[in-house]
């Protein structure tokens, strides 16, 4: 049995190490937006400076398996977290692969499902009318920044908790 839906490929979650787990998805400020000489701002980031920053805490009864995990590590993600995307069309390019079996549509009006097909990051959804989301957790390669694990004896407590930026 797990208690979350985050997965990294070099820990393990015994019970009790990560319910109430905290998880979020930053972008990283790297990207580069310029005023021309009319003021107009123009976006000059490449495509591949557009990356995540992921921050894992937990506060529980037991740590996940952090013995081995130190800065620079490199480790595969599939966050808890969705990412979401609005369309009028029934395909969507995901800006990252998803997490297998993620990947779910639903119209913004009633919330009622859409049925899907994913093949890599494309998403083609039934034919449908209005607007729609589309929503996935993402599946990133990431490259461990901090790793940091407290325990409090009297309250037989232990927290931890790890930042990621995507590779």
């Amino acid at each position: 049995m797990t208690e979350t839906n985050l997965a990294i490929s070099t820990l393990a979650f015994p019970l009790g190490s990560c319910r109430g787990i905290t998880h979020s998805l930053t972008r990283l400020d790297s990207g580069n937006v310029i005023r021309n000489v009319n003021g107009a701002a123009l976006d000059l980031t490449r495509p591949g400076f557009q990356k995540y920053k992921l921050s894992v805490s937990v506060s529980d009864t037991s740590t996940a398996t952090l013995g081995g995990i130190w800065k620079g590590a490199a480790v595969s993600v599939d966050c808890a977290i969705p990412l979401r995307h609005k369309t009028t069309t029934t395909s969507v390019t995901l800006e990252r692969d998803p997490v297998s079996g993620s990947v779910r549509a639903y119209l913004v009006s009633d919330g009622s499902s859409i049925s899907t097909s994913v093949v890599g990051r494309v998403v083609t959804l039934a034919a449908f009318v209005g607007v729609a989301v589309v929503e996935y957790r993402p599946a990133l390669s990431c490259v461990v920044l901090e790793v940091s694990q407290s325990f409090d004896e009297w309250a037989g407590s232990e927290s931890w908790s790890l930042d990621l930026e995507e590779a």
